[in-house]
C-alpha cells in the first residue's frame, strides 16, 4: 500500500481535483447568469492551486529544473507547506464562506457568517505569526480546524435557511445543495482526522497510510459529486 501511494497518490489526487474544473468550462455558459459561476470559477482555481503546487515534482521529474532544489534550499519555499497553507487553507475557506454568505438572504444568518470568518482571520494570521518556524514543515492544526468549522457553520446555516423555505421542494436540483452537503460530509471526516493528528507524527506509517487513503477517497467523492451535479443539475435562480 506504501509503494501503492508513493507512485499513484499524486496522479490520482490530481485528475479528480482537474475534473471538475474541466466540466466547469464545458457548463459555463449554462450557469453564466446564476451564482454558480463563481463555483466555477473557484473549481478553476483549485486546478491551479495544484497545478503550481507540484513544483518539487517538476524539480525531480525534469532534469532541466533541477537546480531550483538546490536554490530554494532553506527557504520557506523548500517545501509547497507556504503555498498551501495560503492558497488553499486560507484561500478556499474565505471563497466558502464569501460564496454562502452571498447565496444566503437571511441577514442574520449572513451576520453568523461574518463574524465566524473574523474569527477565522483571526485565529489564521494569529497562528501564523506565533508558529511561524513550524509553518515550513507542518502549519498548526488550529488553522486547518478553525478553517473546516467556518465551513461547517456557513454549510449548516445555508441548509436549515433552505429547509426553512420554499426552496426544499426543489433542492435536490440544486447545484448548491449538492455543493454544500458534499463538504458537509467531507469536513464531518476531515476534522477528527485532524484531531488525531496532533497525537501522531510522520513516522507512524500506519496512520500516515490511512490518513492518505481517507484523504484520497474523501477528495474523489467530493470532486465526482461536484462535476455529477454541475453536469446533471438544471440552473436555478439565485
Amino acid at each position: 500500500m506504501e509503494e501503492f501511494l508513493n507512485n499513484y497518490y499524486s496522479i490520482i489526487n490530481s485528475v479528480v481535483v482537474f475534473f471538475p474544473a474541466i466540466v466547469g468550462v464545458f457548463v459555463l455558459k449554462k450557469y453564466s447568469t446564476t451564482s454558480i459561476k463563481h463555483f466555477i470559477w473557484f473549481c478553476i482555481y483549485v486546478a491551479f492551486v495544484e497545478l503550481i503546487g507540484a513544483y518539487n515534482f517538476y524539480f525531480d521529474k525534469f532534469e532541466s529544473l533541477s537546480f531550483m532544489k538546490e536554490f530554494l534550499k532553506g527557504t520557506i519555499f523548500e517545501t509547497v507547506q507556504w503555498w498551501y497553507l495560503i492558497f488553499w487553507t486560507l484561500g478556499s475557506t474565505l471563497f466558502y464562506a464569501l460564496y454562502f454568505n452571498k447565496i444566503m438572504k437571511g441577514n442574520s444568518f449572513k451576520k453568523v457568517i461574518k463574524f465566524a470568518t473574523l474569527f477565522f482571520l483571526i485565529m489564521f494570521f494569529t497562528s501564523v505569526v506565533y508558529y511561524y518556524d513550524a509553518i515550513v514543515n507542518k502549519p498548526p492544526s488550529i488553522i486547518g480546524i478553525s478553517g473546516s468549522i467556518l465551513i461547517f457553520i456557513c454549510v449548516l446555516l445555508y441548509l436549515v435557511e433552505n429547509l426553512k423555505s420554499d426552496k426544499v421542494l426543489s433542492i435536490f436540483n440544486s447545484v448548491n445543495f449538492y455543493i454544500a452537503s458534499t463538504i458537509l460530509l467531507w469536513n464531518l471526516i476531515m476534522i477528527p482526522l485532524t484531531f488525531y493528528d496532533v497525537y501522531f507524527n510522520s513516522s507512524d506509517m500506519d496512520f500516515s497510510i490511512l490518513k492518505a487513503l481517507i484523504y484520497l477517497g474523501c477528495n474523489t467523492f467530493m470532486y465526482l459529486t461536484f462535476s455529477f451535479a454541475l453536469l446533471c443539475c438544471k440552473p436555478q435562480k439565485n
